[in-house]
């Protein structure tokens, strides 16, 4: 009865309904309903019942360790999630585990990262490396990323060049790591590094390219732009809302008026393409057309942010417009 039941939860089934069927029906012992239960109340937002569901179980193995511990980390409590993941390397009898996976120590450099916890995250690179996960790209994605976050990009460098293999996952978390440090030095670098991967046939990702972006920001630059503009589509990339947005602030940025409302016809109208679009057109003197942008978003309840009102600053040179900016909100 349980892989009916796990079918039930993967298609979307409510955990907690799940589980009280299991257990009147006595297959909550089945290991795999378990694991899938936890993986459902993670998914939900409720870690506390699946920390719970987790503690009950009267056999674990790999799988169940690897999603409590990457649930705990995903959620902030790194300090629960570490204890975790000693008890599985160290806990005395079955259900503890003495080889952790990618999975595992990937969910922990994740937590390491956003927790900006740099000397955490050194104590899991040291796990991956004597476990032998370090060639694994995700990981080593992570590891990158982790370090750029919390300000070490030598070792963020260094992580990258050390990875015995490099799939786009890997270059863009070192691209997006130099660019996001915002010094030209680094920008250089970053297009270097961008050239590179060209040359060795990995090719970009709409992540990528929305990383890269970020360094054409002045108006000197903008035929490069429209240079990466032109060979990402050439390549066929579809370009998404993400994707758009970057490309309409890079536009915005380096005065290619042209090309911003063709974007802004292609993508969904959501808060965040609508508030580049606003800031693309108040950068570039086109103080109407950034109102209209400005209108719209408030007629359709879209959220206002601080970049949006900082473009609406910028557009606000008269008495006259800081008025109706006033009464439209």
């Amino acid at each position: 009865m349980g892989d009916p039941l796990a079918a039930l939860l993967r298609s979307g089934g409510n955990p907690h309904s799940v589980h009280g069927v299991a257990i009147k029906l006595g297959c909550i012992v089945s290991t795999f309903l378990c694991n899938n239960l936890l993986y459902a109340y993670l998914r939900r937002q409720v870690p506390a019942d699946a920390r719970r569901l987790f503690d009950e179980m009267p056999r674990r193995n790999l799988v169940s360790w690897s999603v409590v511990i990457s649930g705990s980390a995903h959620h902030g409590v790194l300090a629960e999630a570490f204890a975790l993941f000693s008890h599985m390397l160290h806990g005395a009898g079955h259900g503890s585990w003495d080889r952790p996976d990618s999975f595992t120590l990937g969910a922990l450099v994740a937590g390491c990262s956003r927790a900006r916890d740099v000397d955490a995250g050194m104590q899991v690179h040291a796990c991956v490396a004597k476990f032998g996960v370090d060639e694994d790209d995700s990981v080593a994605a992570a590891l990158v990323d982790m370090y750029a976050k919390c300000g070490w990009v030598d070792s963020s460098w260094r992580a990258f060049t050390l990875a015995p293999q490099r799939s786009v996952l890997s270059w863009t978390s070192m691209i997006a790591c130099l660019v996001n440090q915002g010094s030209s030095g680094y920008y250089d670098t970053s297009l270097l590094l961008f050239k590179k991967m060209l040359a060795l046939k990995v090719w970009p990702t709409n992540a990528t390219y929305s990383c890269i972006l970020k360094v054409f920001d002045t108006p000197d630059l903008l035929s490069v732009g429209m240079q990466l503009h032109g060979c990402l589509l050439k390549m066929g990339t579809e370009v998404d809302t993400a994707l758009g947005t970057a490309l309409m602030t890079m536009y915005g940025r380096c005065g290619g008026v042209d090309e911003i409302p063709r974007l802004a016809c292609r993508i969904r109208h959501d808060a965040l393409s609508r508030t580049a679009l606003l800031g693309a057109y108040a950068r570039t003197g086109y103080n109407a057309e950034a109102i209209g942008v400005f209108k719209e978003m408030i007629m359709k309840n879209m959220a206002i942010d601080q970049s949006a009102m900082t473009g609406m600053l910028q557009v606000c040179s008269s008495f006259g417009q800081l008025r109706m900016v006033r009464q439209m909100w």
